[in-house]
This record gives C-alpha cells, sequence and structure tokens, in this order.
C-alpha cells in the first residue's frame, strides 16, 4: 500500500499557498536524489529525498533567495531575460518563473534542470545544477570543505573567516572534456591532496599541492577505461573498469603516472559489477552480489617511484558471505579500528578493520560485525552518514555520525549529524 513518508511545505519560509498556486509540475532528478517541483501562480523549488530544500526560486525577505540554511541573505534569486533558452545564473532583470511553470524537465545526467514557464511558449529557464562528492571519512576539528561536481568542473565550499562560505571553481581540463564529458565520478583522497575524476572514459587526476592535472598520454589506453567507481590507496589510484559483456576489474595505477606501463595491478572482479567499494588506509573492502563481502591489504612490492617498477598485490584478510533478509546495500565503509587513524593514512600499514557501516536502500543504517557476521541496525531514514575520525595522534577511538539531510543536485544544502551516530530523517521539513 501506500505509505506516507514527509510534507514539503515552502510556506515554512514565508510564500503561502495564494502566493504560488497548486502544483503544476513533479520531476525526479535521473539518480532519484532531488525533486523538483512547479508551482501554477509562481516559482519552483528543489528537495532532497529526506526533505532537505535545495533550491528556491521565489524571493524570500529583502531579495534574498529562498534557500535552505543561512546563504539565503548573500545569494540573489535566479533570474530570467526573454530568450529561447537562459541560464538562471544571468542578469538580475526579473525573478525566474514570477508567472509559474508549465513543465519541469532534468537533463539525462542530472546536471540541468529546464523549465517552462507558464504564459509564454517561447520561453525556457535552464536552471545548472551541482551534486554532493560523497566524502565518507571527516577529521575531527578539521576545516569544513564540502565539494561539489559540476558537469565539467568541481566546486569547494569551504567557511571563510568571517564565516561566509567561499567558492572556488576547480575547472576540468577541456582536452579531457572534450571527448568524455560529462563529470561522473570524483573521488579525494584522505589527505586531501590528490582528486580523482572520471568522465566517460578514462580518468584524469588533480593534486592541489602542485595544482597541475595529469592525464593519460596514450589516447587509446584512455578510451579502454570505463570507470564505475574510484577509490583512493596510500598515492594510488583504483578504478574500477566496466568491460564487455558486464564483467568489471580493478585497475590500479601510481598516482604519478597513468600509462599500462605503469599499471600495478589488474584485478578481476569474479561477480560482475560490485555493490560497493571502500578504502581505508592499506585495506581494500568489496562488496558483491547478494552480499558478500570481502577484505584485502594492499601490498606494494617495490618501490613507489616513477624510477622503479613497484608492482600491487591484494593480501586477501577476510571473506563473508551472508543470507539477509534486508534490502540490497547502497554503500559500505570500513569503521577504523583504534590503530587506524590518519597517522598511517599515507603509507604505514593499517590495522584490518573489524566493524563496517552499512546503508541500504529506504535508508537503513547499521552496522556489520566482520568477524561474526552479525548485522546491527543503527537507525532508519538515513540518507547519508560519515565517519568522524581523531586528529593525528589523539589515540581516540573513531565514531560515526550520519547526516538526515544531504547535497544531492542543487546550489545549497544545509547538513546535521546526529550525536548517536545515526540521524533519522524528518518526517516534514522544519
Amino acid at each position: 500500500g501506500v505509505k506516507h513518508l514527509r510534507t514539503l511545505l515552502v510556506s515554512d519560509w514565508g510564500p503561502s499557498q495564494e502566493d504560488t498556486g497548486g502544483v503544476s509540475s513533479l520531476a525526479w532528478s535521473p539518480d532519484e536524489k532531488a525533486l523538483a517541483v512547479g508551482w501554477s501562480a509562481r516559482g519552483m523549488a528543489v528537495w532532497s529525498a529526506s526533505g532537505c530544500r535545495l533550491m528556491c526560486t521565489i524571493r524570500q525577505g529583502k531579495g534574498g533567495t529562498a534557500s535552505h540554511g543561512d546563504w539565503h541573505s548573500s545569494l540573489p534569486s535566479p533570474t530570467l531575460t526573454p530568450l529561447s533558452l537562459h541560464s538562471a545564473a544571468g542578469p538580475k532583470q526579473l525573478e525566474a518563473l514570477r508567472t509559474g511553470v508549465a513543465g519541469l524537465c532534468w537533463d539525462h545526467h542530472g546536471y540541468s534542470l529546464i523549465a517552462a514557464e507558464n504564459g509564454s511558449a517561447r520561453r525556457l529557464v535552464q536552471f545548472t545544477m551541482a551534486k554532493m562528492v560523497e566524502q565518507r571519512r571527516v577529521v575531527h576539528g578539521s576545516p569544513s570543505v564540502q565539494m561539489l561536481q559540476g558537469a565539467d568542473r568541481l566546486l569547494l565550499v569551504a567557511e571563510g573567516e568571517d564565516g561566509v562560505p567561499t567558492l572556488q571553481h576547480l575547472i576540468v581540463p577541456s582536452t579531457y572534456m572534450a571527448t568524455n564529458w560529462p563529470v561522473r565520478h570524483v573521488a579525494v583522497a584522505p589527505t586531501g591532496q590528490d582528486i580523482a575524476v572520471a568522465g566517460k572514459r578514462g580518468i584524469t587526476l588533480y593534486n592541489t599541492a602542485s595544482r597541475k592535472w595529469r592525464v593519460f598520454g596514450d589516447i587509446r589506453q584512455e578510451r579502454q577505461v570505463a570507470a564505475t567507481a574510484l577509490l583512493w590507496l596510500p598515492k594510488i589510484i583504483g578504478v574500477c573498469n566496466e568491460l564487455s559483456g558486464g564483467k568489471h576489474e580493478l585497475l590500479f595505477y601510481p598516482r604519478y603516472h597513468l600509462d599500462n606501463q605503469s599499471l600495478l595491478l589488474r584485478h578481476p572482479l569474479p561477480g560482475g559489477a560490485p555493490l560497493a567499494l571502500d578504502s581505508q588506509g592499506d585495506i581494500l573492502l568489496e562488496a558483491a552480489a547478494p552480499f558478500d563481502v570481502r577484505i584485502y591489504r594492499a601490498v606494494v612490492v617495490g618501490e613507489l617511484s616513477p624510477l622503479k617498477s613497484p608492482t600491487l598485490r591484494l593480501q586477501p584478510l577476510r571473506e563473508l558471505s551472508t543470507m539477509s533478509y534486508r534490502r540490497p546495500p547502497l554503500c559500505l565503509a570500513l569503521v577504523p579500528s583504534l590503530a587506524c587513524t590518519p597517522s598511517n593514512a599515507d603509507g604505514a600499514a593499517s590495522s584490518a578493520p573489524t566493524r563496517c557501516m552499512v546503508l541500504r536502500v529506504g535508508g537503513e543504517l547499521s552496522i556489520l560485525d566482520l568477524a561474526a557476521g552479525s548485522e546491527q541496525t543503527l537507525s532508519n531514514g538515513v540518507e547519508n552518514f560519515w565517519l568522524t575520525l581523531p586528529k593525528h595522534g589523539s589515540g581516540k577511538a573513531a565514531r560515526s555520525d550520519a547526516s538526515n539531510a544531504s547535497q544531492s543536485n542543487g546550489a545549497q544544502s544545509k547538513t546535521a549529524n546526529g550525536s548517536a551516530g545515526a540521524t533519522p530523517s524528518p518526517s516534514g521539513v522544519n
């Protein structure tokens, strides 16, 4: 039967139903993480699946955008000009969709939302969107930096000295984007120094210290890589590569060279596409259907240097196969042991984790004991979660938090963390 989950109300931010009229159009993003709602008389808004309002075109207060969180006072309302197709980030002339919405449509990859305005058959308004880059681990007390991915760039959001968020655009090289648009996967190394980006084919690496991008030198090799997931080991990038016939493999490259001659390991995945991949230090987790979990230690043989010829081997540590009545998992994240801290995140061997977090379809968050195979539910209705790691040398155990509102598609979001390990999604917007 039908189950009521939550109610989405724009009136909590000022506009009444008399201002907006009834709902005229609904459109889910392709990844089903964001819902766009258009009204017949005025405006449009986007919510996350958990009920977090990500953006709204209706002006709020003294001309600011009715946007979630504390950003609305500093951001302008999306505007439009009478063109056949116009970006909502254009000149400040009119409030976008002032006469209501006739229809909404997302593009194939979820980076653009196009709205048809009531009363004008010639006017479309295009909103350029960004998606949250999943960062499962946060070092306690470190500066708050969030990353979003756009179709051709990364956006780094940080809190400035005056408390106002700052935004930095990191443009992916056009030489790579020209044939591999758009950005599909992004992975950030635990140190924050290295970033991997995958488009249609191949990958490109960015180093924040040198501020340089690295790509495949051989375009033929680049076209042989169709990344479905990315993960970082210490100074090594791992790529889940989709082959013909639905087969998959893991490829491992040193961060200093993307070339088959420098390929450290080609590891076949017998179970096809993995359900989830995760890494913590030199420990790698792979989950396959129906729910088989394999834990490896990545061992570098030789010196990891451009002047040497190192290789990599995956040493099996644990394999767990369970039959579960639970829903399929969306992601798994290894919970670091007491000895696995950021101090050894860039080279030294990590202690093998004995637990991992599991987020399943429907929002069930649980913790899996990798030794006993038992699983304990922590919370329900969870959209996103992260693990808080101790600072270097603190000696404190890592703890887990969960967010009830994450940035899925859109410009802004305000997250909240739970004090008891997980916070369920709200039944409405407060």
